[in-house]
């Protein structure tokens, strides 16, 4: 049970998208994270990200960030949370 809950946590997201820029350009958006379960009330995240342009030979940004996540009182109907996060950028001009 406990490991089923651990699984359950863990957030894996892969967002791949294209952007119609122009009539000859696009660009590539790929993201991932996941998020962990520490104890029952506190938790973290990780996030990675990268954007190219150009017809994918150029890349526009790279970032990568974290968080953690407490989760103060906890009801049927709602629940009360403090997050605190960061998130550095990587960009290309």
């Amino acid at each position: 049970m406990a490991r089923q809950t651990i699984l359950t946590t863990i957030l894996f997201l892969a967002v791949l998208s294209t952007h119609a820029q122009s009539d000859d350009d696009f660009g590539l958006d790929i993201a991932i994270g996941c998020e962990k379960k520490l104890t029952k009330a506190l938790s973290m995240d990780f996030e990675a990200d990268f954007r190219s342009q150009d017809n994918t030979s150029h890349p526009e940004r790279w970032s990568i960030g974290g968080g953690l996540e407490y989760k103060i009182l906890s009801k049927k109907k709602y629940s009360i949370k403090a997050a605190a996060g960061w998130e550095h950028i990587w960009q290309y001009h």
